[in-house]
């Protein structure tokens, strides 16, 4: 399974204070700190704070302008004295790069908005059905048939054009079922298998 990425930036420690209470939620969820690697890979959502009065930071600007494509949603912190561009950074960077904003809560937040910050990630962590296939696969046809039949959406990635997607998830045979919710997997089948794949797609919309 894979785990749920949460990238920060902290300049005074309140965002760090901030992600701590998240671990201390979600110790399973995965952090990086933007400023302690040159390099990232993983799917997350973005937690930064506001600076010069409304402003984006350096430091998240460079991350951003980097792997943006990687980040889905954006927090930030700020101070309420500053009225209304309280954590402005958060609504800049939704404009700039298309992203919902989860949450704004003023210096390290309280225990209360870390709760608040995981439902808010929970809810907009959509589930989807991801099928790896490849080209004159008759299973793969076959499980994209049964699929269909059931009226069910689904994304379909060919395993061989997109190798590094495959290697993400760990995927060894085609065709593979995946139910995703935002970027973690809940479920997983190998093959055609309809009893496995129900479980799946009643899993995918729950």
């Amino acid at each position: 399974m894979e785990k749920t990425t949460i990238y920060f930036d902290s300049k005074t420690g309140n965002v760090a204070r901030f992600v701590d209470k998240l671990k201390a939620l979600c110790p399973h969820w995965k952090f990086l700190n933007i400023n302690e690697a040159e390099h990232f890979d993983d799917k997350g959502h973005l937690i930064t704070f506001t600076t010069g009065h409304g402003q984006v930071p350096v430091t998240t600007d460079y991350f951003m302008q980097r792997f943006s494509h990687l980040i889905s949603s954006v927090s930030a912190s700020g101070n309420r004295n500053w009225g209304s561009n309280f954590a402005l950074s958060a609504d800049r960077l939704s404009e700039k790069y298309n992203l919902p904003t989860l949450l704004k809560f003023e210096l390290s937040g309280t225990n209360s908005e870390a709760k608040t910050f995981i439902n808010s990630f929970k809810q907009n962590a959509m589930k989807t059905i991801i099928k790896f296939e490849k080209d004159n696969c008759l299973p793969c046809q076959e499980v994209s048939n049964y699929l269909n039949s059931l009226n069910v959406q689904y994304d379909s990635i060919n395993a061989f054009n997109n190798p590094e997607k495959a290697i993400k998830h760990k995927v060894k045979t085609v065709p593979t079922l995946l139910v995703m919710e935002g970027d973690t997997e809940l479920a997983r089948t190998v093959g055609f298998k309809p009893s496995e794949i129900d479980q799946l797609v009643r899993l995918a919309k729950e």
